[in-house]
């Protein structure tokens, strides 16, 4: 079975106590706290009844040792293998699951890790089929695992593979809306939204959540000023809303973000670096529309994760046209030459970059 979601794996656990897991996935923070709910099912003895083995150099001979001796006083043990080197292995060479022989590696250092890779690889494939009734097998891994890997194949036909992706901008919405009830905070959509517009995973968002709520100690209700008081917005965030000034002509508006990015410190041409990804962007989501792409396509060939930042791209590039793309592209280009050769000093290049973008 696949488990995407926190709330199915809650409800997963609550009725299948046994048999082997699998969690793993890019949201550490909820791999951590699926773990945690996984470990709170051994309330009988858990300092003889939980085993955590580190998947390092892990081998058969540890795994069978902790799962064939008995539980004490207790109806299941948990044992837990913590990111396991043949996953590790397994996504950089797939032949775990191939016969491979010894000239294929430089040196026996790495026929002896190949072996022990394909020994407990082996080992587990088999031993998950006949796995005894009273032991839970958790094997927990914070990234992506290959799902034709044959392992995880024989998790997924008789076990649970819980996969947790980082989440949609929606859903790190809604986990937001609940960070902020629960310490006693009231915020609206769109600020939550202005919130999580450039956060990519729920460690991320917990951090700038806590933040704010240090920060408006004594307030009810959360609001931009509040937000843009304390978090630190990315460099990505307000090189977009500098381009969105520029598309709007709004010369003044875009001076100030860019005074405000050179008065954090941020590099000159690396700004100016940003500012033609952004224009390449949109430059690219016009094209790709135009091809007759959908939008699902376009986020994945522009590996594009976040919703908002994928629709405020649309919006930009419906707004300016191809003619005037190649311009800014020319300016930029032009821009960079200046910087490099010491024709303009950095800030005042910049400064006639935005003059010439805006009109």
């Amino acid at each position: 079975m696949i488990i995407n979601t926190y709330k199915d794996f809650i409800k997963c656990i609550s009725e299948n106590k046994k048999g082997v897991y699998v969690i793993c996935g890019q949201e550490k923070n909820l791999i951590r706290k699926s773990i945690k709910n996984m470990y709170d099912l051994i309330s009988s003895f858990p300092e003889m009844n939980l085993v955590t083995l580190s998947g390092e150099g892990i081998n058969s001979d540890s795994i069978l040792n902790s799962c064939e001796t008995l539980p004490f006083f207790s109806d299941r043990k948990l044992i837990h293998i913590k990111n396991p080197d043949f996953f590790k292995k397994s996504k950089k060479d797939n032949s775990l699951d191939k016969a491979s022989t010894e000239s294929n590696y430089k040196d026996n250092d790495d026929v002896i890790d190949k072996a022990l890779y394909r020994d407990t690889y082996s080992f587990l494939n088999n031993y998950i089929l006949n796995l005894p009734e009273n032991i839970i097998l958790l094997i927990s891994y914070e990234d992506d695992v290959d799902l034709n890997n044959k392992f995880i194949t024989s998790v997924k036909n008789i076990g649970y593979l819980v996969q947790y992706k980082l989440l949609k901008s929606k859903e790190l919405e809604e986990v937001a809306y609940d960070m902020f009830k629960e310490r006693g905070k009231e915020i609206k959509k769109a600020e939550i939204a202005y919130l999580t517009s450039d956060i990519s995973s729920i460690d991320e968002l917990e951090v700038e959540v806590d933040k704010i709520c240090a920060y408006a100690l004594e307030v009810k209700v959360i609001t931009k000023e509040h937000i843009d008081a304390v978090t630190s917005k990315s460099i990505e965030s307000n090189i977009f809303k500098l381009i969105d000034a520029i598309i709007k002509k709004n010369a003044d508006i875009a001076e100030n973000i860019l005074n405000s990015l050179l008065f954090q410190g941020e590099n000159h041409l690396i700004i100016l670096s940003m500012i033609i990804r952004q224009y390449r962007l949109i430059y690219n989501v016009k094209r790709y529309l135009l091809l007759g792409k959908n939008h699902s396509e376009i986020k994945n060939i522009l590996k594009i994760k976040n919703d908002i930042v994928f629709k405020n791209l649309i919006n930009q590039s419906n707004s300016i046209n191809f003619k005037i793309l190649k311009k800014a592209f020319d300016i930029c280009l032009e821009t960079d030459f200046n910087i490099k050769n010491g024709k303009l000093s950095p800030n005042l290049a910049l400064e006639m970059l935005i003059v010439e973008l805006c009109k």
